[in-house]
C-alpha cells in the first residue's frame, strides 16, 4: 500500500500526469517528459501541500478562530509555529473514484460537520488532459440546512523551466484579483482588497475561488496548466 493510495495515471497527446486517492492530490505533471510541477514520488507522502486540493478554505485562519453566522468556531491548529490552522480539511482524506478513462479522472469526497466546521460540504474534482494541458475543476456543494462558508485552491508547485525563475512570468487573465498588502509573521493576509482589470494575456495557469454563503447552493472553480514555451 503506497503513502498516497491509488495512482491515477492519465494522458493526452504529449502530456501525462498522475493524481492520488489521498487528497485528491496531482503528485506529477508532465510535456513531453519535462516536468510542469515539483511533484513526489509515490513511495512518500505528500510534501509541504505539493499538488493538494484546499477546502473549506486555501491558505491560513489566524489563531483556527473565525465568526460565522453569528457564532465563533475554533479549528484546530495544523501549523503550531505560526498558531494557524493551513489550507482546510480534506488533504489527508481518501477520495471515491467516480469516474475515469484514459484522459481523465474524477474524485469526490465529503467534509462531514466537525468541531470548527460544523457544515456538511460535498466535494468534487475533475483532471482532464487534451491537446491543450491540464484542467482541473473543484465542485462544492453544501448538503446541509444551514449556508457554509467555503474557500479553495489548488496547489500545484509550478515549474517554468532550466532558466533562472528571474527569466519567466506568469500571466492570470483574470477580470478581477485580491491585492493584499501585507501578511502578520502567520502569513495571515492583515488587509485584502479587490482589483478589477482587463485581461493580462494568454495564461500559463489560470485559478479561481469562490464562497457558498447559501445563496448558491453549488460552486465550482477552475484551474488550467499548459506548457508555453518563451522559444
Amino acid at each position: 500500500m503506497l503513502p498516497t493510495g491509488e495512482q491515477f495515471a492519465i494522458g493526452s497527446g504529449s502530456y501525462r500526469a498522475v493524481v492520488t486517492e489521498v487528497g485528491a492530490t496531482l503528485r506529477g505533471l508532465w510535456y513531453r517528459d519535462r516536468p510542469l510541477i515539483r511533484g513526489f514520488a509515490e513511495d512518500e507522502p505528500m510534501p509541504m501541500h505539493r499538488g493538494a486540493v484546499l477546502a473549506p478554505w486555501p491558505n491560513r485562519i489566524g489563531d483556527g478562530r473565525y465568526e460565522w453566522g453569528g457564532r465563533s468556531h475554533q479549528l484546530p491548529i495544523n501549523e503550531p509555529d505560526r498558531q494557524c490552522a493551513k489550507h482546510g480539511l480534506v488533504t489527508w482524506l481518501r477520495w471515491s473514484r467516480e469516474q475515469r478513462d484514459e484522459k481523465s479522472v474524477t474524485l469526490s469526497c465529503v467534509i462531514w460537520p466537525q468541531p470548527g466546521y460544523p457544515f456538511l460540504v460535498e466535494l468534487s474534482v475533475v483532471y482532464r488532459l487534451a491537446a491543450d494541458g491540464l484542467t482541473i475543476t473543484l465542485s462544492a456543494a453544501n448538503r446541509g440546512s444551514s449556508p457554509a462558508p467555503y474557500g479553495c485552491s489548488i496547489h500545484p508547485y509550478l515549474v517554468a523551466g532550466p532558466q533562472p525563475m528571474e527569466d519567466w512570468s506568469l500571466r492570470l487573465p483574470a477580470a478581477s484579483f485580491v491585492t493584499q498588502p501585507g501578511v502578520s509573521n502567520s502569513f495571515v493576509p492583515r488587509t485584502m482588497s479587490w482589483v478589477t482589470r482587463n485581461s493580462l494575456g494568454p495564461p500559463l495557469a489560470t485559478s479561481a475561488t469562490s464562497r457558498n454563503t447559501g445563496s448558491s447552493r453549488e460552486v465550482s472553480a477552475r484551474m488550467a496548466i499548459v506548457e508555453r514555451s518563451s522559444r
